[in-house]
C-alpha cells in the first residue's frame, strides 16, 4: 500500500480465487473509504449492494468500504485500487453514493479519467518526492470530483 496525501493505492496481482468482506470485517475497519478498483488485466466478478457486476480490463469498479462485498476472479488478475476517504468525496460530490456498485466504462467519461490517472500515478510513484506526493493526490481528487 502506498499513501499519497489522503489517498491510498494498493496494487495486486493474483491467481484465480474468491473471497468476501463480510459484516464482521467491515466493522473492524477504523476508516471509511470509497474504492476505485481499476482492472488492469483480467476480470473480476463482484457482488456489492445486492447486485452482481463484472469489471473487465480497463474498467473501474466503484465500491464503498463500509458495505460487505463478495468477489471471484476467474483468471489471473492485475488491479490497482485507489482508496479515497468517504468524507472527502461526500463533500465534493453530492450524489457520490449513486456511483457505488457501478462499473465505469474504460474508454469514456469518468472511467477513462480514473483509469488514466491511476495508471499514471502507479507508473510514477517512484519519481514522486516530498510535496509532489501531496500535489499528485490533490490533482487526482480534483480529476475525480470534477470529471
Amino acid at each position: 500500500m502506498k499513501r499519497i496525501g489522503e489517498v491510498q493505492f494498493v496494487h495486486c496481482t493474483c491467481d484465480p480465487c474468491s473471497g468476501q468482506r463480510d459484516s464482521a470485517e467491515v466493522a473492524r475497519d477504523t476508516e471509511e473509504y470509497y474504492g476505485l478498483l481499476l482492472i488492469q488485466k483480467g476480470s473480476e466478478l463482484i457482488r456489492h449492494r445486492n447486485s452482481d457486476v463484472i469489471a473487465h480490463t480497463g474498467e473501474v469498479f466503484f465500491w464503498d468500504s463500509t458495505l460487505p462485498l463478495q468477489f471471484a476472479l476467474p483468471d489471473r488478475l492485475k488491479k490497482t485500487t485507489m482508496f479515497i476517504p468517504k468524507t472527502h468525496l461526500q463533500r465534493q460530490l453530492i450524489h457520490v453514493d449513486e456511483l457505488v456498485g457501478t462499473v465505469l466504462p474504460a474508454r469514456t467519461g469518468l472511467g477513462a479519467l480514473v483509469n488514466a490517472n491511476i495508471t499514471t500515478i502507479g507508473d510514477q510513484l517512484q519519481n514522486l518526492t516530498g510535496d509532489s506526493y501531496t500535489l499528485a493526490a490533490n490533482l487526482s481528487l480534483e480529476l475525480i470530483t470534477f470529471g
